[in-house]
């Protein structure tokens, strides 16, 4: 599992607040960008 994947999953086991709202969104993001970057054969 990636890296940024064990930070999404340890952020969904934090309390919820505007903080950790963000930084989810922030890497769910991430994850999304590389996929696509995978899917068009960028990696």
């Amino acid at each position: 599992m990636s890296q940024p994947a064990k930070n999404l999953l340890e952020l969904l086991r934090m309390p919820r607040g505007a903080l950790v709202e963000h930084l989810l969104r922030e890497v769910a993001q991430d994850l999304i960008a590389r996929a696509v970057v995978d899917v068009r054969g960028g990696r």
